[in-house]
């Protein structure tokens, strides 16, 4: 009987590492899956299984089921749930393949399969491992001994097949290793066309680039993500954690989600026959007019946001009724969208309200999640929360640690007690006064045991903040199960560079200022000499609170979308810190 939890269990930092990623795959080994398209006519495909438990017990399983798979070739298998019970202790069900082999040199794999549903489903990673193994949750089914790991939770495909993938690396104590695509409420999910691959991400002796975004600001999450999501490139994110957890406790940013009468935060499925309104009744600033709207979808058609403006009885403004915010594109797969918007110039905002409408025609469904309305520039607009930084590493991007604090490292070293010092080196270690004294090693753990306290997992490389290091510091980040550390100094990366004191190069007004073939001449070189650059960004803003802020360490959305656009007209490999690191 399956009994694994709907989140990752936690286990030694030293030997699980997973990835969610949108990886570049240059020559990807054999598929280690027996029967991987599910051939056959009926009972259950050849080297494959199913399962149900708990509260889900009285599932139905179907093969072949009625529909294929719409990208790969094959059969598919379903699973249908009409009476999820909702006693303690929850349920599941799922069709597995048999479990693979691990070899214990290539910890690394590679998954994917194609899956309809109309309920939310998750991939699970099973892992055979010793009855006696205490680094994870054993669950012993027969004679066999199993821990279970989420990898990835999928929204509904609302009427689309689509294509779920998951990069991870299997700990060292398991043997053996399948994927349980899992269904645990109500609904129906089909699977099919399924891979196991083992390959090098990336080919070490090519150049390749790497994004990354320092600090964890809310900015890249509204301005940097959907960018990087159009494009389809992964990038690595920085996250200082204490302001993310801050931010996670309503101290920022989210004015929407801020309003205990919004259930609409939680998640929504709208159809075309119902349609969802998120109601804000005052302004939180009456002099402010612009506005950040942005949230995760899968639609099944084209679907509409719209915004309407009341007066202060509650009534529509004439002409002000339905106005189109953005159009949503179809998608199978979760995609994040950005809009922001103007408050007319006409309207008293001392005395009138605003509501959001989105709507989808036809027999359609669109499915929403993690709705955010931010004021850029202000402090409401400040770092990310908890699930903003989840939805970046569902995304497949990589969070990377950048201590709790944002403390110099090496200043800490020296002195403790310059943690109670503000105004950033060489006045004190940390940007704003910490209560308390710290330690290098203090800020390092307490921003892990941040993450790992709030699901965010598989983080393991690191920028320095204020790009101080030494020798010490170096020996003190590889001993906490870091395989990189990133500095803020200027150059380009080979294998014989150091991983604790990697090069890379800032993109800030500086640069920007003077236009984008600065950053296209660094592209090149590295593409030329098959050399790893890392570009490293701040806050992404708009010309005019950058300018307003003064802040130099910014980049426009303008500016990064030159650069995305310049990488893929190149061709340039485009990984994550830690992809790049396990190339060498």
């Amino acid at each position: 009987m399956k009994r694994f939890k709907k989140i990752l269990i936690i286990v030694s930092l030293a030997t699980f590492f997973s990835a969610i990623a949108p990886i570049l795959v240059l020559g990807a080994g054999p598929n280690l899956i027996q029967n991987p398209t599910l051939q056959g006519t009926s009972g259950i495909p050849a080297g494959w299984l199913n399962a149900s438990w708990g509260n889900a017990s009285n599932a139905v399983f179907s093969f072949p089921s009625t529909t294929s798979p719409k990208i790969g070739t094959g059969n598919s298998a379903k699973i249908t749930i009409n009476d999820y019970r909702t006693n303690p202790g929850g349920g599941a069900a799922e069709w597995y393949f048999n479990p693979v082999t691990i070899n214990p040199a290539d910890l690394t794999f590679n998954f994917s399969n194609e899956y309809l549903s109309n309920a939310p489903t998750s991939l699970v990673a099973q892992y055979v491992v010793p009855a006696n193994t205490t680094s994870c949750e054993v669950s012993i089914e027969g004679s066999s001994s199993f821990c279970y790991f989420t990898l990835q939770d999928l929204l509904p495909t609302n009427g689309i097949w689509a294509t779920a993938s998951a990069t991870f690396t299997a700990p060292s104590y398991a043997t053996a290793v399948s994927v349980l695509h899992v269904i645990y409420s109500n609904g129906t999910l089909s699977v099919g066309n399924y891979s196991l691959t083992q390959n090098n991400i990336i080919n070490p002796s090519q150049g390749m680039v790497s994004l990354t975004f320092d600090d964890g600001w809310n900015s890249q999450y509204t301005n940097a993500f959907p960018i990087l999501e159009e494009a389809n490139m992964p990038a690595t994110f920085y996250v200082i954690t204490n302001p993310m957890i801050q931010s996670e406790l309503g101290e920022a940013n989210n004015i929407l989600c801020n309003d205990p009468e919004i259930p609409y935060c939680d998640g929504a499925v709208i159809s075309s026959t119902s349609s969802s309104w998120l109601a804000l009744t005052q302004y939180p600033d009456p002099a402010e007019r612009t506005y950040v709207f942005s949230q995760t979808y899968t639609a099944s058609s084209v679907a509409t946001l719209t915004i309407t403006y009341f007066n202060a009885k509650g009534r529509a403004i004439n002409g002000q009724s339905n106005i189109v915010l953005a159009t949503l594109p179809a998608t199978a797969t979760p995609k994040t969208v950005s809009v922001t918007f103007q408050i007319p110039t006409g309207l008293n905002l001392n005395k009138i309200s605003f509501a959001f409408k989105e709507s989808v025609s036809g027999n359609n469904t669109l499915s929403v999640q993690n709705p955010s309305l931010v004021i850029p520039g202000s402090t409401q607009d400040t770092y990310m929360n908890v699930q903003q930084v989840k939805t970046l590493q569902l995304a497949g991007h990589e969070i990377g640690l950048h201590t709790a604090n944002h403390c110099d490292m090496v200043m800490l070293e020296q002195n403790p007690d310059l943690a109670t010092e503000a105004g950033g080196p060489p006045f004190g270690a940390c940007a704003s006064a910490l209560s308390a004294p710290t330690t290098p090693e203090q800020e390092i753990q307490e921003a892990m045991q941040d993450f790992l306290e709030n699901g965010i997992f598989s983080v393991n490389t690191m920028a320095y903040p204020y790009g101080s290091f030494n020798a010490n510091i170096e020996s003190l980040v590889e001993n906490n199960n870091m395989i990189a550390g990133r500095t803020v100094l200027a150059g380009y990366n080979t294998k014989n560079t150091d991983p604790y004191a990697l090069f890379n190069q800032i993109v800030d007004q500086n640069v920007t200022s003077n236009g984008i073939q600065a950053v296209k001449n660094w592209i090149d070189t590295a593409m030329a000499n098959k050399q790893w650059l890392i570009l490293t960004f701040h806050n992404i803003e708009s010309a005019s609170i950058l300018t307003a802020n003064g802040d130099i360490d910014g980049t426009t959305p303008a500016f990064l979308q030159k650069i995305v656009d310049y990488l893929k007209t190149k061709n340039v490999p485009v990984v994550t810190v830690r992809q790049a690191m396990e190339s060498f």
